[in-house]
């Protein structure tokens, strides 16, 4: 379910404008290795309509990209453009990346200690540091992983009370 008050946030953003976004993913450990999480600050354009982002048009002209869109494996739309829901029941936040500047990506452990990313490309899987292309126009982020969103963090966004109307 949304957290209503991160949807309104997202949702009331400026459209076309870039959000600050800083997340904490768990990245896929290799047995008997403890979790360790990636953290990204980055700009990113809450919500988007992907067939009508200029890379996805210049790829379906060139042939890179198939003619018509495949749809969305395993995720349905829960409000449209901005948030998807998957088989599990989670919520998760879609934006658009193209041309998106990333201020930091650091490595930590479940404690928040600093990580060399060394360490972490030799206890997680290889699937989890990309080394070459270009990355997909967009990304989806679960709602649980969301720490800050404009510079605010989401204790405190979710603190506020919600507006009634």
């Amino acid at each position: 379910m949304h957290d209503d008050q991160i949807l309104s946030v997202i949702k009331d953003w400026n459209k076309g404008s870039f959000l600050r976004v800083v997340y904490r993913k768990p990245l896929k450990m290799k047995k008997g290795k403890d979790q360790i999480y990636k953290v990204v600050d980055r700009l990113v354009k809450p919500g988007c309509e992907y067939d009508n982002l200029a890379v996805v048009k210049e790829g379906r002209e060139s042939g890179e990209l198939p003619a018509e869109n495949a749809g969305l494996s395993g995720l349905v739309w829960a409000e449209y453009p901005y948030s998807l829901l998957n088989k599990q029941g989670e919520i998760q936040y879609r934006f658009t990346i193209t041309g998106c500047r990333v201020y930091s990506t650091r490595y930590e452990d479940a404690s928040g200690n600093q990580v060399a990313k060394e360490t972490a490309k030799e206890n997680a899987y290889a699937s989890e540091f990309p080394s070459e292309g270009t990355p997909p126009p967009v990304f989806n982020i679960r709602q649980a992983y969301i720490i800050s969103l404009a510079n605010v963090l989401v204790t405190d966004i979710l603190a506020e009370e919600p507006e009634t109307v």
